[in-house]
């Protein structure tokens, strides 16, 4: 609510990149609106967006993410926009680092650097929105007990920071649906190799999920 709320902290590697807005196999738009973007617009006058990014979305350090921390000191509330991109999420081979084997994911979570930036947020004290931008599931077991919300947007595109503004200040009500389960962690699935269809999916996993399949993110 702008009548409340003055000051917005916008961070995360995923906050003001045009390129992860748009996902894998893509055109390019001859104009994007990233998340840090359409905030700003859309709060306008009524108050002050504050930028740090806080860390990459693989890599990350001790400097980037006390600034971002030391900038939610000054906030009435932090909108931190992680998860992945196609540094990430591509053709094998393409990317190799922690939790990447030739374009596969080892797990499922977000990249340490992105969880230590939130960590490091959320001791503040200040209300937490999380945005996750990425193209599959995330185990975001810690953010979904210390967040004070979660917004799955995927890659949404080059309007995707207007998008998000008009859900955060309560202009639109989305009625999205998981299309597939978020599981609690890689361990609870069969190895990759492994192709019976015996606990996986919503049809025949018999574990506790995170979020299951058609839960409204």
């Amino acid at each position: 609510d702008p009548a409340t709320v003055r000051r917005i902290l916008v961070t995360g590697p995923n906050a003001d990149d045009v390129e992860v807005l748009l996902g894998n196999y893509n055109g390019t738009p001859s104009a994007a609106v990233t998340p840090r973007e359409g905030i700003a617009r859309r709060l306008g006058a009524h108050g002050t967006v504050h930028y740090a990014k806080g860390s990459g979305v693989i890599q990350g350090s001790v400097e980037d993410t006390m600034a971002a921390a030391q900038a939610a000191r000054q906030a009435d509330v932090v909108i931190a926009c992680v998860g992945l991109s196609q540094l990430l999420e591509g053709e094998e081979g393409q990317r190799m680092s922690e939790g990447i084997s030739q374009g596969d994911r080892t797990d499922l979570d977000l990249p340490r650097a992105q969880q230590e930036l939130l960590q490091a947020i959320a001791a503040i004290g200040r209300p937490l929105i999380v945005v996750l931008i990425n193209g599959s599931a995330l185990s975001v077991n810690w953010a979904d007990e210390h967040a004070n919300a979660i917004i799955e947007a995927w890659y949404p595109g080059e309007e995707g920071g207007t998008a998000l503004a008009e859900v955060l200040f309560g202009d639109y009500n989305p009625a999205g649906r998981l299309p597939l389960t978020f599981y609690r962690s890689v361990e609870d699935l069969p190895p990759f190799e492994n192709y019976d269809m015996q606990g996986r999916t919503y049809r025949y996993f018999e574990g506790e999920v995170l979020y299951p399949f058609g839960y409204g993110l």
